[in-house]
C-alpha cells in the first residue's frame, strides 16, 4: 500500500492512527460488548428486537459516511428512516458539533456500534459478533496482539494469496485515504476478475475499488513512483551483489519469486536499525532511474500499534477525544519516527551517499512495489542502501531502473458486482457514487468485474482503493489497560520499545502462523 506518513490526515501521531480506531468504550466502564449494525438491520429491526436492542444497550454510536459521530443515549428508532436520542455529535476531527436531542437519519449512516455492558469477562473469548468461528476466536484469544487485521484484502490471481490490500493506515475516518497497489502484471483487452474480502474483525468504510490500467509499449513495465505519477521503465536490472548483516542475500532479492528477505527484532529495544547494501552493475549515465523495492512491513508495527489498544483500554473513548481534538499535540510523532520507514541512499561518488527517498509501507499484508525515482549522479557507483528498522520489513526483490517516459493510466470502475454468486446491483452503486460507500463486516466477500480496454495496447495494471476502517477492539486487551505505560509510549518511546522488546521476542518466532491462521471467514 502506498501511502506516505507526511500525506496523511493527523499525519504526525501513531496515536492519532490508534485513538482513530473509534470503537472506544464509554468512560469509567470496565467492560463493553460491542457488536456493529448495517442500517439496513437495524431498518428492519422488528418492535421487539428494536425494544430488547435498546434495553441491553445504554448507548448506540451511528458512524456516518461523511466521516461524524452520533453517540445516542437513550435512544429510539423512529420508523424506518431514523434514529432519534439524546447525545452528542462529533465532526470527522473529533470536534463536538452538537448536544440534545439528535435525530439521524439511517440512509446517511455507515454502520452502527451497539456497545453492551457485561460484568464479568468469565468465559470470554472475543465478545464481538455472533458468527466468529470457534479456529479465529482460539488463536486470536492465545495471542491477540498477532490476530488478522488490516483492512480489504483483494484477490486476483491466486485465491489464497492476496495480490493487494487496500489503505491500511486508514483506521478511522478522519484518516481516509486513497491507496494504490501494483498488480504487477500487463494485459491487452479482454476482463478482470478481482475479489475483495474482509478477513478480520473490521468493519471495512469503502468508497470506491478501481483499477488503473497505465498503457506502454511492448516489453517494458510501468511503476509508481512515491509521488504518485507513473513511469514507463526501459530496463530494470537485478542487483550483482546485495548483503545485509547477515551476508550474503543476494538469492532472496534478486528475482520476482515470493521469497523475501526478513531479519529478527533487536532483542532489547525495537526500533534498532539495519542497513542493506546493493551493487548494480553498468549503472545509467546521469538521467532518470529509480530504485524498484517489492516489500511490505512484518507484524513489528502491527504488534507495537495492538499494544497502543491495549494501553487504553476501557478508557479508549477518553483517549480518542484527546487526540483527535489536538490536546495532545505531537504525542506519538516520535514513536513514528523511530520505527519509519525505508529509507534509500545512492553513492553519488565514492564515499559520498544522497538520501533520495523513503517508502513508508503500511500493511503487512501484500506485497507492493514502489519506485524510487532520482536523476543519477554523473559519477554514481552504482551502490545502493536501504536502512530500515530491524525485524521490520520483508523485502521480496530490489532492482534499478532506467526510465525511458511518465505515462497516464486510465481508471476503470467496475462494470459488475457480484456477491455469493449473485450480480450486487446496489453495492457497485454504492462503489461508483461519490456521495456513498459500501461497508463490509467480517468474512464478507464479493467479486468485482473489469473491461479493460480492447485497442491492442498493453496495460500495466494497479488497485486504487478509498475508505476507512474500524478495528474492533479485542477484550484481551482491556486486561493490560494502562495509562502509565501509554503515556510511556506517546512521550518516552525510547523507553517503551526497549521494554516491550522481550515480550516481543518472546511472541515473534509464531507472529507470522498465527497471522495467518487466523484470518475470518464465514462459518
Amino acid at each position: 500500500m502506498r501511502a506516505l506518513r507526511h500525506n496523511l490526515p493527523g499525519a504526525g501521531s501513531i496515536a492519532a492512527a490508534c485513538g482513530a480506531v473509534l470503537l472506544c468504550s464509554c468512560t469509567g466502564l470496565k467492560s463493553v460488548e460491542r457488536s456493529q449494525v448495517p442500517p439496513e438491520t437495524l431498518r428492519h429491526w422488528t418492535v421487539q428486537e428494536a425494544r430488547d436492542a435498546q434495553k441491553e444497550s445504554p448507548f448506540l454510536k451511528a458512524h456516518m459516511r461523511n466521516g461524524d459521530l452520533f453517540v445516542l443515549g437513550d435512544w429510539w428508532i423512529a420508523g424506518t428512516s431514523s434514529v432519534s436520542g439524546t447525545g452528542t455529535q462529533y465532526d470527522v476531527h473529533r470536534q463536538q458539533l452538537q448536544t440534545g436531542e439528535l435525530h439521524v437519519p439511517i440512509d446517511s449512516v455507515a454502520v452502527f456500534e451497539t456497545n453492551v455492558l457485561v460484568t464479568s469477562r468469565a468465559g470470554v473469548a472475543l465478545t464481538f459478533m455472533v458468527g466468529v468461528t470457534a479456529a479465529v476466536a482460539i488463536i486470536c484469544a492465545l495471542n491477540p496482539k498477532t490476530c488478522f487485521g488490516s483492512c480489504p484484502t483483494f484477490y486476483v490471481w491466486d485465491p489464497d494469496r492476496p495480490a493487494a490490500e487496500g489503505f491500511s493506515a486508514s483506521i478511522a475516518p478522519s484518516l481516509e485515504d486513497t491507496d494504490v497497489d501494483a498488480l504487477a502484471a500487463s494485459r491487452s483487452g479482454g476482463s478482470l476478475e478481482i475479489v475483495m474480502k474482509n478477513e478480520a474483525l473490521e468493519t471495512h468504510v469503502i468508497r470506491f475499488v478501481n483499477v488503473l490500467a497505465a498503457p506502454h509499449r511492448g516489453g517494458v513495465r510501468v511503476f509508481a513512483d512515491l509521488d504518485g505519477t507513473f513511469w514507463e521503465c526501459a530496463s530494470a536490472s537485478p542487483p550483482v551483489a546485495a548483503t545485509g548483516p547477515e551476508g550474503d542475500i543476494l538469492p532472496l532479492v534478486r528475482d520476482v519469486d515470493h521469497v523475501e528477505r526478513v531479519s529478527l527484532a533487536d532483542s532489547s529495544y525495537l526500533a534498532a536499525r539495519e542497513t542493506l547494501r546493493f551493487t548494480f552493475d553498468n549503472p545509467p549515465p546521469a538521467g532518470d532511474c529509480g530504485i524498484v523495492i517489492g516489500c511490505r512491513q512484518s507484524l513489528l508495527s502491527t504488534y507495537v500499534l495492538y499494544q497502543t489498544f491495549a494501553y487504553m483500554g476501557t478508557q479508549a473513548g477518553h483517549w480518542i477525544a484527546e487526540i483527535e481534538r489536538g490536546r495532545l499535540g505531537d504525542a506519538g510523532l516520535e514513536l513514528v519516527n523511530l520505527l519509519g520507514g525505508i529509507e534509500v541512499r545512492v553513492e553519488e561518488r565514492p564515499g559520498e551517499w544522497t538520501t533520495v527517498g523513503e517508502i513508508d509501507e503500511f500493511g503487512p499484508i501484500a506485497i507492493d512495489r514502489h519506485l524510487v525515482r532520482f536523476a543519477a549522479p554523473a559519477e554514481w557507483t552504482g551502490r545502493v542502501e536501504l536502512e530500515m528498522t530491524k525485524g521490520g520489513w520483508r523485502i521480496a526483490d530490489v532492482s534499478l531502473a532506467t526510465l525511458s517516459r511518465r505515462v497516464e493510466p486510465l481508471r476503470l470502475a467496475p462494470v459488475d458486482v457480484a456477491r455469493d454468486g449473485a450480480s450486487d446491483p446496489a453495492a457497485r452503486a454504492a462503489l461508483l457514487d461519490p456521495a456513498r460507500s459500501l461497508t463490509t463486516l467480517p468474512g464478507d466477500a464479493y467479486t468485482l468485474l473489469y473491461s479493460l480496454p480492447d485497442d491492442g495496447r498493453e496495460y500495466e495494471l494497479f488497485i486504487e482503493s478509498r475508505g476507512y476502517y474500524l478495528e474492533w477492539v479485542r477484550e484481551e486487551w482491556m486486561r493490560e489497560e494502562s495509562a502509565t505505560h501509554l503515556a510511556e509510549l506517546f512521550f518516552d518511546p525510547r523507553a517503551a520499545l526497549t521494554r516491550l522488546a522481550p515480550e516481543y521476542k518472546r511472541v515473534e518466532p509464531n507472529m507470522e502462523r498465527a497471522f495467518w491462521s487466523s484470518r475470518y471467514a464465514k462459518p
